[in-house]
């Protein structure tokens, strides 16, 4: 099973940051987790909210800022936002990535494949989005390497909770090849339709999970080592990959 490090190391150092992902890639990662938003001038920047106010010094909306101004912006570390090509040249040949396009546009799906096949890590990535649109377009562009539709939400809109209960449908249309869903919405018959037919079968932690105590945590790492899954997203890489018996490298100062 791959470990895939949620935002980074994102307990750690801040989310989506160079230090986040160096830490997790010393930690043993076997993939970076990356949202991707895109600036007013097109150039994709590594940050999961569509503002940058919960992380950085200053709130300004992404996609109505420039590359030049969003650089002035500052993480909690003192870094600048990452731009993605950063982050892929931070990971060729030290590990893989998991794409997760938030903006959805058909540049941005252009331009994060033209990146990574430019730093030599578009053949073993992982590219995600809640989306099946922009997934369906990844395809449409000629990617034919993993795709992954990510289910998941806080709703209790039923249509919404059935669709999350059984996303199948929406799978086929984006050709997706992996199912990326929050762990505890992953049921027995879903699991076996996805091993039945070949697909992936990946789970994610929210930041919200993995801050709970020391002893909840456990237990939802030890409750994801038994799902006998293709990959697990979780942030706290060295403390859960013994759970998922796996023993990671000592971690080392970045």
């Amino acid at each position: 099973m791959e470990i895939i490090a949620h935002r980074g190391a994102a307990f750690e150092a801040p989310e989506n940051s160079l230090e986040a992902f160096n830490i997790a890639i010393k930690a043993g990662a076997h993939r970076l987790e990356l949202d991707i938003q895109l600036s007013s001038d097109l150039v994709p920047i590594v940050i999961h909210d569509e503002t940058t106010g919960r992380t950085a010094d200053a709130d300004v909306e992404v996609q109505y800022a420039t590359l030049e101004e969003l650089r002035e912006i500052r993480l909690e570390n003192g870094e600048p936002i990452p731009t993605f090509a950063e982050v892929c040249a931070l990971a060729a040949g030290r590990t893989t990535l998991d794409v997760e396009l938030k903006a959805t546009s058909r540049e941005v799906a252009a331009s994060i494949l033209d990146i990574m096949r430019e730093h030599g890590v578009l053949s073993d990535a992982l590219i995600t989005s809640f989306d099946p649109q922009v997934l369906r377009l990844i395809r449409l562009l000629g990617f034919d390497g993993r795709t992954g539709l990510i289910v998941g939400s806080m709703s209790k809109n039923l249509r919404q909770r059935a669709y999350e209960a059984w996303p199948v449908k929406a799978m086929q249309m984006a050709q997706a090849t992996d199912l990326v869903i929050h762990h505890r919405l992953l049921h027995r018959p879903l699991h076996s339709w996805l091993r039945n037919n070949q697909k992936g079968a990946i789970v994610w932690t929210s930041l919200q999970d993995e801050a709970k105590p020391v002893e909840r945590r456990a237990a939802i790492y030890q409750r994801i080592e038994r799902m006998q899954l293709d990959g697990a997203i979780v942030s706290r890489v060295s403390e859960s990959a013994p759970h998922f018996g796996i023993t990671p490298p000592t971690l080392q100062a970045v």
